[in-house]
């Protein structure tokens, strides 16, 4: 048994080797391969894309490159958490529609195949 508490995986890594690459490469950590909770904090996007954060720091992802990250690591999660999105800095819905664009795109196939290789 792995004692992997957590992996990070910075936004540089997935626009460097795109979304779909970076979680082939992630599902391949040690400890992984049961499972796993899944968290996202929506101020890995760029503020060109979701400024309604506490945090923005700029050279984060597109929703796209988010989107193709989650899709490739949703089956093996266990669940997940999508947060930091601040509804304050967000005055007329469209970075919640980003938001609720990226959980129901990559989100759908979550934990599909969580418990396969137990």
């Amino acid at each position: 048994m792995s004692d992997l508490i957590g992996l990070t995986v910075p936004a540089a890594r997935v626009i460097l080797h795109g979304g779909v690459r970076a979680a082939a490469q992630i599902l391949t950590a040690p400890g992984l391969e049961r499972g796993f909770w899944l968290h996202v904090d929506v101020d890995v996007l760029d503020p060109e894309h979701m400024p309604a954060v506490d945090s923005p720091d700029p050279g984060g992802l597109a929703p796209d490159e988010l989107i193709a990250l989650l899709r490739g690591l949703a089956p093996r999660a266990w669940g997940a958490s999508v947060t930091v999105f601040d509804p304050d800095l967000d005055s007329d819905g469209a970075y919640a529609e980003t938001v609720a664009r990226a959980v129901e795109e990559c989100l759908g196939e979550l934990g599909r195949d969580a418990f396969e290789s137990r």
